[in-house]
C-alpha cells in the first residue's frame, strides 16, 4: 500500500445506528390534548435551559432572524436564570445535568418541559421522578418533537430543480484528489467496543468532513437512507462481511486510481447546502407553533426505545 500513486485519507466514522434490541417494557404511551391555537406573540417567547450547561453563557441571548430560517428576529430569548421559571414558556432540562428532585420545580399549565439530549441513551441513565413530567423531547432523532442534527442537505439537479434553486454541483478538486502524501487510514474506532450504534444518530465527524476529498466509513447503510447522503459516496461496514475483506477494499483503492476516482464522482451530481438550523431555533419555532399538548408518561424510555440502540454492533462483526 505504501507504493501506490496516489495519497488517500480514509476516516472511520462512527455512525450510530443500532436496529435490534429487546426491551422488557414499552413507554409509548403519550397523552394528547386536542389541537391549539398558534402563540399571538405579544412578547417574546422565553426559553429557560433549566441546566448547568450553560451557567458560563452570556445570559441572556436572543434567538436572531439571520442565524434561523423559521423563527423571526426577536421572537424568541434564551437564557438560564432560575427565579423566571414561572415566566418561562419553555424549559430546557438535560439529563445528564439533573442534580436535583424534578418534583420540586414549579410550573404552570402552559409551559412545555423539554427533554433534550445531545447523546445515545447508552451514556446515560434516566434520571428519577420523570413520569408525567415532560411534554416534548428534543434530539437528534427524526420521531423527536424538536429534533436536530448535524445535517446539511445534498441535492441533485432535479431536486434543485424543483426547488428553483441553480444547480451548482460540488466538483470533483483533482490537485486535492491526487495530492502526493503518505498513505493513511486514520480509524477514529478507539473505545468502540463500548460504544452504542442508534438509530438517526449521525456523528458530527461525519458532517464535518463530508464535502472533503476522503471517504468516509460509516457503520450502517440503515442510518444512512434517513440522512440523505448520496449513494455511492461513503463505503458502510455492514455490506462487508468480516474486517478482512472491509481492509482488503481499502488495499485495493489504495492500488487502484480507478476505483478510488470513482467513489468521487458523485460530487459532480450533487450539489451542497449548508443548512442545519440550530436546536434554539428549532425550538423556538416549536413553542411559536403551540402543537396540541402531550404528556410522556416516561420519556427516557420512549427515547430509549425509539433510538432502537445495539451495543454489540462492533464485536459481532470483528468475531466473522
Amino acid at each position: 500500500m505504501a507504493n501506490a500513486q496516489y495519497g488517500i485519507i480514509f476516516i472511520v466514522l462512527i455512525i450510530y445506528a443500532g436496529f435490534a434490541i429487546l426491551l422488557d417494557f414499552r413507554a409509548k404511551e403519550i397523552e394528547v390534548k386536542p389541537e391549539r391555537p398558534a402563540r399571538n406573540i405579544s412578547k417574546p417567547i422565553e426559553i429557560l435551559y433549566y441546566t448547568n450547561l450553560f451557567l458560563n453563557t452570556p445570559q441572556p441571548y436572543w434567538i436572531a432572524g439571520e442565524e434561523c430560517n423559521n423563527v423571526k428576529k426577536g421572537s424568541c430569548i434564551v437564557h438560564s436564570n432560575r427565579s423566571r421559571i414561572s415566566e418561562a414558556d419553555a424549559v430546557v432540562f438535560e439529563p445528564r445535568f439533573i442534580d436535583f428532585d424534578l418534583r420540586t420545580v414549579p410550573r404552570n399549565g402552559e409551559q412545555v418541559f423539554v427533554f433534550s439530549v445531545n447523546e445515545s441513551p447508552e451514556r446515560f441513565g434516566p434520571p428519577a421522578h420523570i413520569e408525567n413530567f415532560f411534554n416534548a423531547s428534543m434530539n437528534y432523532l427524526f420521531t423527536a418533537d424538536i429534533p436536530f442534527n448535524n445535517r446539511y442537505r445534498w441535492l441533485d439537479k432535479e431536486m434543485a430543480g424543483k426547488e428553483a434553486l441553480p444547480f451548482r454541483p460540488i466538483g470533483i478538486d483533482q490537485e486535492k484528489l491526487h495530492r502526493n502524501r503518505t498513505h493513511l487510514i486514520s480509524a477514529f474506532i478507539g473505545n468502540c467496543r463500548s460504544t452504542p450504534i442508534c438509530m438517526d444518530y449521525v456523528t458530527e465527524k461525519y458532517w464535518n468532513r463530508s464535502t472533503y476529498h476522503s471517504v468516509p466509513i460509516l457503520w450502517s447503510r440503515e442510518v444512512a437512507k434517513n440522512q440523505g447522503i448520496p449513494e455511492n459516496s461513503v463505503l458502510y461496514v455492514e455490506d462487508y462481511e468480516s474486517m478482512t475483506n472491509l481492509l482488503l477494499k481499502l488495499q485495493n483503492l489504495a492500488n487502484s486510481t480507478a476505483e478510488y476516482e470513482r467513489l468521487f464522482s458523485w460530487r459532480n451530481n450533487y450539489m451542497f447546502l449548508p443548512e442545519h438550523p440550530s436546536r434554539e431555533c428549532n425550538l423556538c419555532e416549536y413553542v411559536q407553533r403551540r402543537p396540541p399538548y402531550k404528556s410522556y408518561r416516561n420519556v427516557y424510555l420512549t427515547f430509549y426505545e425509539q433510538s432502537n440502540c445495539q451495543r454489540d454492533f462492533l464485536d459481532n462483526f470483528l468475531a466473522v
